[in-house]
């Protein structure tokens, strides 16, 4: 068994981690196949030595993008976990936004001037 540990910067960090009800620490210990225990403001991640390392993996990840986001979604969650399985995922944008956030600022909208002045004349 190997235990390895993941430090953050304040329990926020955690909390936000975690989830509501911890839905998110239990995705990943669940898919990860890992245990984790918090004492402060540090995860102890406990298992089999490969799924540590994953465990590790997926954690830090997620540490990052809260660190960017102040938050995580339960895309931002899957993503992370799915890109260490081997399987195809998308790409997650290198400027920190969300894949939902790419979403919306590639919808097309029309719009109008909001005088007449600004009004190309026929």
């Amino acid at each position: 068994m190997t235990e390895r540990t993941l430090s953050f910067e304040d329990h926020d960090q955690i909390r936000a981690l975690f989830g509501t009800r911890d839905r998110f620490l239990k995705q990943v210990r669940d898919r990860v196949g890992v245990e984790v225990v918090v004492r402060g403001d540090e995860l102890r991640l406990r298992g089999e030595e490969d799924r540590v390392s994953e465990g590790l993996r997926v954690l830090g990840e997620l540490k990052e993008i809260v660190g960017r986001k102040g938050m995580l979604s339960e895309r931002d969650v899957e993503f992370v976990l799915d890109s260490g399985t081997g399987e195809t995922v998308a790409e997650e944008p290198e400027n920190g936004s969300s894949l939902e956030q790419v979403a919306y600022a590639t919808a097309t909208v029309s719009a109008e001037p909001s005088t007449e002045q600004r009004r190309p004349s026929s």
